[in-house]
């Protein structure tokens, strides 16, 4: 009595399809017993909505060939998203934000950010690098004071934040 091998699929990785219209439902397989051979291993990229195998290779060492293949089909040129838009579409432009200078945003925001870096200039005092610090508060104060072009930007919530990108 002979002993018959039945393929079986070990595991099977499903593809997005980057151009829908196409219609295409990709897969890679690792097959065992391939065409009920004993020890025949298969792995392969299949469109599982018509059975065509697109590439196959009899080594599951192989997979990474077939994975290049299956990347090869959609050259990154060819997508039709990028990064959240549609290729064609202008890109979503960002509110205009109202930037103003220190000296203009709420003075609840200006002693705010004054009160946090002097709260760290206190920190930086006992250490051997901050000895050239007198007073932490006046030394806060002078550097936010440098801010007297528009950097700072209002949050939802309404605090005055500086916006980093704006810099000199």
């Amino acid at each position: 009595m002979t002993k018959t091998y039945k393929p079986a699929i070990l595991d099977r990785i499903y593809l997005k399809n980057p151009r829908p219209a196409d219609r295409f439902n990709l897969a890679i397989e690792f097959i065992t017993h391939h065409k009920c051979i004993p020890d025949a291993d298969c792995v392969r990229l299949i469109d599982l909505n018509t059975g065509e195998v697109i590439a196959e290779s009899e080594y599951f060492a192989d997979a990474y060939e077939i994975i290049s293949y299956a990347s090869a089909l959609y050259p990154k040129q060819d997508f039709e998203y990028t990064v959240g838009w549609k290729k064609g579409e202008k890109q979503p432009e960002e509110p205009e934000v109202e930037l103003r200078a220190f000296k203009d945003i709420p003075l609840e925001c200006q002693i705010r950010h004054i009160k946090c870096l002097a709260t760290d200039l206190t920190h930086d005092m006992t250490l051997p690098s901050g000895d050239w610090i007198t007073n932490p508060v006046a030394q806060a104060t002078e550097d936010y004071n440098r801010y007297d072009y528009p950097c700072f930007y209002q949050e939802e919530n309404g605090k005055w934040e500086l916006d980093f990108d704006c810099i000199k």
